[in-house]
């Protein structure tokens, strides 16, 4: 029987059986027992019984439920709080009120609280509590990023301007005449202001990179000229220790690309110096190249790859990861050979991947090391018209002579061989002449020869290059930085030149054309590619220029630098105050104006030279300034100033702002 008959049979019951006090009929049996009423009875009250006690389960478990609907609350709170803080950790910007009020479970219908309202209300004071500070140290944070910002651009400016003074006098000064014991002195000076520089900007740029505060540039680069500039920054360190500093530039390479050339220039500038310091004897070899890929979207990208291998302290295995860890060397002991702060090359490999590319390294035991890396610009792989005139004039000239080329660096004679392959010169490359070999030399009577005196028998070459002077058999000899050249008067009749190592393309093929195209009218001055051609950069670019800087030592710096490229009308003034007026009076064509002076700055001064409309021609300015900090270019051309540059001041760098501008004044009436 189940569970509804048991309640049927208890009804029946309850309605036959008489109330208390009543009269006594007799009693109504239906023919059951007296057993069997009792039995009901009995079942009855039981499953009574088990009525109530479902209810109260029931009851029970409702109080749960609301119980747990509270537990997840918090839970929900509490994830979305942890959810809050790793995105503000992340560098987001949060309003944690507005984000609070939004995702709390409160706002979407749950149901009423029940003993967990205390536990609730606490919990979200102290989320309000939390919220609070947290908004107070964003605050902080944000005052102390400003803070380190002003106090990196203050400490850049203030850094960099007397570096500016001592590296522009160094540099003006190796132009002179100087003899052998000056030249020394300069070198060691300007190589050791370079170096300090180097270390300086390091420890600015890490504070930069860890504070999210480098952005990159994009302005067209001369990559032969950029490759040139660098490789010459180390090469008294390299000739002091003996080793030979070699580099190839594939013409693969691209000319010209678009990129930071203050940032391409560190990377370079830190491998080369690395491979330079790190080699005790041998030689450390910088290559070049290009490659044009077809990105994903259809656009053409050209890639620079560069390689730098040495024959220096190897780096073993379990260091290759670490080395490019901040602050850390191989040698990390107080005995250690070599300084340094152990920030280039973990500077060198986030520059590198924030331009799209990445270092890498291999290194051998009794080998040495390789550093190499692949940088995407945009920009043109092949050269400019002039440089391509230049080119065709110089293997005019060249092509088919006979050079012999005496040099015992096997990396040096297969690269000066590889350069006159390539004007169409039969190179023929010895290492050492016997005496035999040098009556052979003379009999074969080449066209020139390239003598490269390093690890010869000194009283042997001196004797050969006697007996091709007296022969009349032009020769070029190859000086380290810490030669010196000999004095001109000494070879006046004779047909004899010489080149600095490391040697260049152009400085090569320059001398050579000078000794063997004289009679065809071949002249470097003519030559925009050579040295001599350099300084007729301003006939290329006629302008009237003006300075202005309120310290004394960068204008004389900066105007000699004008002078050496040719320029002779060179206006001065001393703050922005003076410029606006003297601009009126002179009218000069192109302005290098500092930004952080007295009265008035170099950026207030641009603008109200721009809102001159009485000029009947605006002038390009170029801000000049201490300052490298992320913003500082883009406050100079928000105001209408045409480039940047930051001190100290270099020549190449200067003649490419000087030319890209250029245009602004062709185009426009005087």
């Amino acid at each position: 029987m189940g569970w509804r008959g048991w309640m049927a049979s208890f009804a029946i019951h309850l309605s036959l059986t008489p109330w208390a006090g009543a009269a006594e009929p007799a009693p109504v049996t239906l023919g059951m027992s007296a057993g069997s009423i009792i039995g009901l009875t009995v079942s009855g009250l039981f499953l009574l019984g088990s009525l109530v006690l479902w209810g109260l389960l029931l009851l029970e478990k409702r109080k749960v439920r609301r119980q747990s609907a509270e537990i997840q609350k918090l839970r929900d709170e509490f994830s979305l709080t942890s959810e809050l803080m790793r995105r503000f950790a992340a560098g987001e910007e949060i309003d944690f009120e507005k984000a609070l009020a939004e995702g709390s479970p409160e706002s979407q219908t749950s149901p009423a609280p029940v003993d967990t309202d205390n536990l609730v209300g606490e919990v979200r004071s102290k989320m309000a509590e939390i919220s609070r500070h947290i908004k107070h140290v964003q605050a902080e944070l944000v005052s102390a990023q400003e803070a380190k910002g002003d106090f990196l651009a203050n400490m850049s400016h203030e850094i960099r301007t007397p570096m500016n003074g001592i590296i522009g006098t160094l540099n003006l000064l190796n132009d002179t005449g100087l003899n052998d014991d000056q030249k020394s002195l300069v070198e060691i000076m300007r190589n050791s202001s370079y170096s300090l520089l180097h270390l300086i900007n390091d420890i600015l740029d890490f504070s930069k990179l860890v504070s999210g505060m480098v952005t990159l540039e994009k302005e067209p680069i001369t990559v032969r000229d950029l490759i040139n500039e660098t490789i010459n920054l180390f090469s008294y360190q390299a000739a002091e220790k003996g080793i030979e500093l070699c580099h190839y530039i594939d013409d693969s390479t691209p000319a010209t690309i678009f990129a930071d050339r203050q940032r391409v220039q560190q990377v370079l500038s830190n491998l080369i110096g690395n491979a330079v310091k790190f080699t005790y004897e041998g030689e450390a070899f910088v290559s070049f190249s290009g490659r044009e890929v077809i990105t994903e979207k259809g656009a053409r990208e050209l890639i620079l790859h560069c390689s730098v291998r040495d024959t220096g302290i190897c780096i073993a295995p379990e260091n290759q990861k670490r080395i490019f860890d901040a602050f850390t060397q191989v040698d990390e002991t107080t005995t250690r050979k070599h300084g340094g702060t152990g920030l280039g090359l973990a500077i060198s490999r986030e520059l590198c991947r924030l331009m799209g590319g990445d270092i890498g390294l291999e290194s051998e035991v009794w080998k040495g090391s390789h550093f190499h890396f692949e940088l995407p610009f945009g920009g043109f792989a092949e050269a400019d018209p002039e440089t391509v005139k230049a080119r065709a004039r110089r293997k005019k000239i060249l092509a088919e002579k006979k050079i012999v080329v005496l040099c015992r660096q096997p990396t040096l004679a297969s690269l000066i061989n590889h350069l006159c392959l390539r004007y169409g010169i039969e190179a023929i490359v010895t290492q050492e002449l016997t005496p035999h070999q040098m009556d052979e030399v003379i009999q074969m009577r080449p066209d020139a020869l390239i003598v490269d005196p390093a690890g010869q028998p000194q009283q042997q070459i001196g004797r050969f290059c006697g007996q091709l002077n007296r022969h009349g058999i032009p020769w070029v000899g190859l000086l380290t930085a810490v030669d010196r050249k000999p004095d001109e008067a000494t070879f006046a009749e004779m047909k004899v030149d010489f080149c600095f190592k490391p040697i260049t393309e152009e400085v090569l093929m320059d001398t050579l054309c000078n000794m063997l195209g004289k009679d065809e009218g071949y002249d470097a001055k003519d030559d925009p590619l050579s040295i001599e051609g350099a300084r007729t950069f301003a006939k290329q670019h006629p302008a009237r220029v003006m300075v202005v800087d309120d310290v004394e030592m960068n204008r004389t710096i900066c105007s000699k630098i004008l002078k050496n490229l040719g320029y002779a009308e060179i206006a001065m003034a001393c703050n922005g105050a003076e410029a606006v007026e003297a601009v009126k009076q002179v009218k000069p064509d192109v302005i290098l104006m500092d930004l952080q002076m007295p009265e008035m700055g170099g950026v207030e001064a641009a603008e109200i030279i721009r809102a001159n409309r009485e000029l009947r021609r605006q002038p390009i300015i170029i801000a000049i300034t201490g300052h490298a900090l992320t913003g500082v270019k883009e406050s100079c051309l928000s105001v209408g100033m045409d480039d940047f540059m930051t001190k100290p001041i270099e020549v190449g760098t200067l003649k490419d702002v000087v030319s890209r501008n250029y245009g602004k004044l062709v185009n426009t009436a005087a």
